[in-house]
């Protein structure tokens, strides 16, 4: 060995290998400083590493075989024999040692970036405590400016607001939200004088890598917000670019009383609780700031969304007429800022509630993203649309990368799952996981007990566990919905359909817009007198639904068609019921909206299966199950129609046993922790 080691130094490998490692680390600093400067493609810096990397090995064989002399390259003629294959294989395990040296963080990644930020909610230091929207404010501006640069990865305002007034320790929420650094400050008002105290602490040490504090007239508030997160940047040695420093400067107004308000719209549309019951302040305020200030685009962006979330999730009363709006909203607002990554977060949901164009929502989305890289809804945004798309990698991408920069986001929590359920990615469902964090984020949300008794029902192949479990949380958390969530599913698979009628029947009158359906009061009725065996009762409930219906007519609408389908079946109208299906899944075809057509596929089973054509029935069942759908073995098994049919039938019993025996063999779970 010892021979060996002096062979490598007489033939200069060791020379070279440390010549050729300084050489690349040279180069790869100055080709991280240049390589952005001329605005060249992210792969283009992981090319030149690959590059470097091949170019090693080579270097060091090179070095072993040949000399450069005074009579130029020469082979070396060593004065002893060697085992060639033995020299190779201690070259093999020297070139691969001396790699892993030089490159170990490309291949082992550290557990938490160490560019990565949380920044909590700044103290509200100010007299009059109604500025409380100011300091919650400040802190979400400096998270939007901080996402801008590429290099750092920024925690989303949703995930770090629960941490105001917390007493947990930096180091711990510091560990929770899986981050490096926690940015932690005050704001304090008084009169037109503003004061922002701010501290970056290295939460593993605590150390303070950056504090500071201004003493500014408030209407510098926007120079202090661009200060800060330019400051941070370097602090954490991020590169910043130029154009990213651009973007940083920009500000929604000159107008600090617009400002001021829309600061507050954006405070009252973060609230959980009243949310819907304080829209109409909300565009009030936003009213007032376009009058205020006319050139806002931001606002008149927030406007649109508004308007085309009251479609999306079923609260538009005239869904043209708040299209309309939208549009009048959004065409304004790109007109002032086209740039803007709200606006174009807006102009992109409208495409995508109003005509499912979910590429030209894309378009719209990955804009806003490039100028603002470490947004969480934007990213989310992204991983919707690529999931209508029916685009499996994109989407899982870009809902992982949301919920990573927003991990207390119980939307990103279910979404993600729920996803994995699309695309039959059993081996990545770790309910226990999610149990646990569903239970961090808001153990007083009555949903998640009503997913562990969903859980519970769907294992066990009972209701006795999962009627324990809403039991008790019913005496806990007394006002979330149980019965309609879940508890009446539980009533029709244990046939104890009078409290379910009983239910139903209070609620009078209804008609109600969601993703999926266009649904009447009698729709469920007309599914419970069918169950029952009612038959006299199906059809009076199923005409007094189609006599709703057509009172409000949307001819053209996938939704409206679907939903006519179960009407006229349970009247026994064959062939109106088929055709009214066919005619939603072809104004929502697979290639336009996968996930709807997947929706209006299974609808056109359950309706086959209705009017007993079972055979075409199972055959859709077999579709949804073998590939990306809405449907795994739970919603078949347990769907409250398809279970009454099919019980007893063996071809269905099989199809569900097989994607059962996969999901059970794939997930992680345990029964212990409900």
């Amino acid at each position: 060995m010892k021979n060996i080691f002096q062979e490598l130094k007489n033939r200069k490998v060791f020379r070279s290998a440390a010549i050729y490692g300084g050489t690349s680390f040279i180069i790869l600093q100055v080709c991280s400083i240049i390589f952005p400067a001329l605005l060249l493609p992210d792969w283009s810096m992981r090319l030149l590493v690959v590059l470097l990397l091949v170019g090693f090995p080579v270097i060091i064989i090179f070095s072993w075989v040949y000399d450069l002399t005074d009579k130029g390259v020469v082979k070396t003629v060593s004065k002893e024999q060697y085992n060639n294959k033995f020299i190779f294989y201690f070259l093999f395990i020297f070139v691969s040692f001396v790699l892993f040296y030089f490159f170990k963080d490309i291949f082992f990644q550290p557990a938490v970036n160490p560019k990565s930020i949380a920044v909590i909610p700044f103290d509200n230091y100010s007299q009059n405590s109604e500025d409380e929207y100011l300091s919650d404010g400040f802190t979400e501006v400096i998270i939007a400016n901080l996402a801008k640069v590429k290099d750092l990865m920024v925690i989303s305002r949703t995930s770090v607001m629960r941490y105001k007034k917390t007493t947990m320790s930096l180091k711990d929420i510091a560990k929770e939200l899986n981050v490096a650094h926690i940015l932690e400050g005050s704001v304090q008002r008084t009169g037109n004088k503003i004061r922002v105290v701010g501290q970056l602490i290295e939460a593993s040490t605590d150390k303070h890598v950056w504090a500071e504090t201004y003493d500014e007239e408030f209407d510098n508030i926007f120079s202090i917000q661009t200060s800060i997160a330019t400051e941070i940047a370097a602090a954490l040695k991020s590169e910043i670019t130029a154009n990213e420093k651009a973007i940083i400067k920009e500000k929604y107004t000159d107008n600090i009383k617009a400002y001021e308000m829309f600061l507050k719209v954006r405070e009252l549309n973060k609230t959980k609780t009243d949310f819907y019951e304080n829209k109409k302040i909300r565009r009030e305020i936003l009213q007032k700031i376009i009058e205020i200030d006319p050139q806002f685009s931001e606002a008149y962006a927030e406007i649109s969304f508004e308007h085309s979330n009251d479609v999306q999730f079923g609260h538009s009363k005239d869904i043209e007429a708040s299209k309309q709006i939208s549009l009048n909203y959004i065409t304004k607002a790109m007109e002032l800022d086209s740039e803007s990554v709200e606006v174009r977060a807006a102009y992109g949901w409208y495409y995508y509630v109003y005509f499912r164009d979910y590429l030209r929502a894309l378009e719209h989305y990955e804009f806003a993203l490039s100028k603002e890289p470490g947004n969480a809804g934007t990213n989310g945004l992204i991983g919707f649309a690529y999931r209508r798309l029916g685009k499996e990698k994109e989407c899982i991408q870009y809902l992982e990368e949301a919920y990573k920069l927003d991990p207390n986001n119980l939307l990103y929590l279910k979404e993600l799952n729920g996803t994995y359920f699309f695309y039959k990615k059993y081996n990545k469902i770790d309910l226990v996981k999610f149990d646990e964090d569903y239970y961090r984020i808001d153990p007083a949300d009555g949903g998640l007990y009503s997913y562990r008794a969903f859980a519970s029902f769907w294992m066990d192949g009972n209701t006795k566990k999962a009627r324990e479990i809403i039991k008790e949380a019913s005496l806990l958390f007394t006002e979330f919905p149980y019965y309609s969530t879940i508890t009446w599913d539980l009533d029709i698979y244990d046939q104890n359909y009078e409290p379910v009628l009983e239910f139903y029947i209070k609620q009078g009158e209804w008609i109600s817009y969601n993703q999926r359906y266009i649904l009447t009061n009698f729709h469920p009725l007309s599914i419970i007198y069918w169950l029952m065996n009612n038959k006299d009762k199906q059809k009076e409930v199923a005409e007094k639904g189609l006599k709703k219906m057509f009172e409000n007519k949307l001819e053209g609408e996938s939704r409206y068609h679907n939903s006519l389908a179960y009407l006229y079946a349970f009247l026994g109208e064959k062939e109106k019921a088929i055709s009214q299906v066919k005619m939603a899944i072809s104004l929502s075809p697979p290639s336009k909206d996968i996930m709807i057509a997947d929706f209006f596929k299974a609808d056109l089973a359950i309706i086959y299966g209705i009017i007993g054509e079972y055979e075409k029935s199972l055959n859709i069942i077999e579709e949804l199950l073998s590939g990306p759908s809405n449907y795994s073995w739970t919603d078949i098994k347990y769907d409250r129609i398809l279970f009454n049919i099919f019980k007893d039938n063996s071809r269905f019993k099989s199809l569900v046993a097989k994607d059962e025996e996969h999901f059970r063999k794939e997930i992680t779970f345990d029964r212990s922790i409900y």
